[in-house]
């Protein structure tokens, strides 16, 4: 099943699921996932961002 992700879902899963392991896996495979974060965070607006990631007000 190929299943294209939207730049939304990406997002998530770079952010969500790789951000707390990545320092455990080589600096070639660090610096290809900041690439690809930073490329798929460039295709999101703002707005689109905070509908992955809500803003909410700390008290």
């Amino acid at each position: 099943m190929d299943k294209k992700r939207t730049p939304q879902q990406l997002t998530f899963i770079l952010i969500h699921y790789w951000t707390p392991v990545i320092e455990e896996y080589n600096w070639e495979t660090q610096k290809a996932w900041v690439s690809m974060l930073d490329e798929t965070l460039k295709q999101l607006t703002p707005l689109q961002f905070t509908q992955v990631f809500p803003i909410t007000g700390v008290q």
